[in-house]
């Protein structure tokens, strides 16, 4: 919104230009937002609701291609990415719901666009680096152990389906002998 504020405070009054720049510079006042947001995200797809997993990520299909659209499967991925070198306490739960709600965005969807985006985003290298990573700094460990659990079940669901487009990305990006090592010493 910061990029567009020219956009939006031009033809307003002063004072309703600087109310609009206030919104748009005031500090985000709380990541219980964004936590509900995923959630609602998430119950949008549950059952593997094909219609709704799709239109997440492409609003317009068979609309109007000059409407604007935004892909919120590759949002919640971009989200997830800004989260992952800072992981803490403070936001380690976001990141489980960011990974919970990509999983329900790939989960049982036969037209495999969702799965797609995600391989073409290079979603699993930020899941491997999160599976992988040695030190979380005062992050509780049952939280990682939740964190990791997401994890295996998002790379679960990129196999679930026909076709092997998930099986050989994995196999020619992820480092396997390493994913092993961890999953001994979690389980």
């Amino acid at each position: 919104r910061r990029a567009m504020l020219p956009e939006l405070t031009a033809g307003l009054t002063a004072a309703a230009a600087l109310a609009v720049t206030n919104d748009v510079e005031a500090p985000f006042q709380t990541q219980e937002f964004v936590a509900e947001a995923l959630e609602m995200l998430s119950l949008l797809c549950e059952g593997h609701n094909v219609q709704m997993q799709d239109y997440l990520r492409d609003p317009r299909e068979g609309q109007d291609s000059a409407v604007e659209a935004v892909d919120l499967v590759i949002e919640v991925h971009d989200l997830l990415v800004q989260l992952e070198p800072s992981l803490d306490e403070s936001n380690v739960e976001q990141a489980i719901l960011c990974i919970d709600c990509l999983t329900e965005f790939v989960q049982g969807n036969t037209s495999l666009g969702n799965m797609a985006s995600l391989i073409e985003s290079k979603a699993s290298d930020a899941m491997e680096r999160l599976v992988c990573r040695q030190r979380f700094e005062g992050v509780p460990a049952d939280a990682v152990s939740r964190l990791r659990t997401s994890v295996s079940t998002w790379f679960l669901a990129m196999l679930e389906g026909e076709g092997t487009v998930a099986e050989e990305r994995f196999l020619r990006t992820l480092d396997l002998e390493r994913l092993s090592a961890v999953a001994a010493t979690a389980y």
